[in-house]
């Protein structure tokens, strides 16, 4: 708070707040705490899938792999999509809509657990 009020009062700010009335700038900011959110649950799931159901880390590293290979090749994807002329707004909406895809997919995975959660908090004790 003391940084916002410094900030209005300096005739050269370090950041511009005036930016915060821009509608775009706003629903960017928006669009990408949702996709870290999103970002984020995959260390839980890592997580998950590691403590919960006892797999090897080495294990894990294939999944690794296919996320980051699928985000590297759908940037070049997205960015072909957006040099040829494609709207920019339906890109975003069909990308969040996959990534909810994913997601649910995920979630529905994880839903039925081999072990229950108690022998995870013993885990977690005794170490």
């Amino acid at each position: 708070m003391l940084f916002v009020i410094r900030e209005s009062k300096l005739k050269r700010p370090l950041i511009n707040l005036q930016i915060f009335r821009v509608k775009n700038f706003v629903i960017g900011l928006l669009l990408l705490f949702t996709f870290y959110i999103f970002k984020g649950s995959t260390g839980l799931a890592y997580g998950y899938l590691e403590v919960i159901l006892g797999n090897d880390p080495l294990n894990t590293i294939p999944i690794w792999i296919a996320v980051i290979a699928g985000t590297v090749s759908s940037m070049f994807i997205i960015s072909l999509f957006v040099l040829l002329g494609f709207n920019l707004i339906r890109i975003i909406i069909v990308g969040f809509c996959c990534m909810a895809l994913y997601y649910t997919y995920m979630i529905s995975l994880f839903r039925y657990r081999e072990k229950p959660l108690t022998s995870f908090c013993l885990c977690l004790s005794t170490v």
